[in-house]
């Protein structure tokens, strides 16, 4: 008869052991599910994220082509105008020094640069 009473207390504490985790698994599985929620939210915002990133590499390779086009660009003007303003000078200087000689003559058109005076990309 000892053992009736033990074995009874024994079950009762591992019938309440068994309650408490029954109720901590619900627990878990609670935080489980809300913690995948919460990976699955994360990946779409890294996903969102990495492809606006590549959309910003992207702008900037575009920017950076552009900011090199506008340079190249802006050194063959420079060069244009160094080339123009050497060819005025010459017809200046050219024209000063034979209107002497020319002023019965009517003046005649400036005389067209030799090829090898030109920046190769204005021969085209």
């Amino acid at each position: 008869m000892s053992t009736a009473p033990r074995g009874d207390k024994q079950l009762s504490t591992l019938k309440k052991e068994n309650a408490e985790l029954k109720a901590r698994r619900g627990q878990m599985g609670s935080q489980n599910k809300h913690l995948q929620a919460r990976v699955a939210a994360l990946e779409s915002a890294n996903a969102v994220q990495e492809q606006k990133l590549e959309d910003a590499a992207t702008e900037l390779e575009s920017a950076r082509k552009y900011c090199r086009d506008c340079q190249f660009r802006t050194k063959q003007l420079q060069e244009e105008i160094v080339f123009l303003m050497n060819r005025k000078v010459e017809t200046v200087t050219s024209t000063d020094a034979t209107a002497d000689e020319n002023s019965q003559r009517s003046e005649s058109a400036p005389e067209t640069e030799p090829a090898d005076a030109m920046p190769c990309w204005m021969k085209g």
